[in-house]
């Protein structure tokens, strides 16, 4: 598939309820989440508790996680 199709062809599905994530399973993901940044130099965090969605801040990756 040429460059110009496969953006053509990409698109995200995503799929929201209203059902918390498991407390353990958080941890789960939090530690996961720690040991691949730190394997792989990487910035990636976790947010849970925030019903406004996806945003952009100016504060660290590290205070919005819950």
């Amino acid at each position: 598939m040429i460059i110009k199709a496969a953006i053509k062809e990409r698109h995200t599905v995503r799929k929201y309820t209203d059902q918390a994530i498991a407390d353990d399973f958080v941890g789960l993901l939090q530690a996961r989440i720690k040991e691949n940044n730190k394997n792989y130099s990487l910035n990636m965090a976790l947010v849970t508790g925030n019903a406004e969605g996806i945003w952009r801040s100016s504060h660290s990756t590290a205070s919005l996680c819950s």
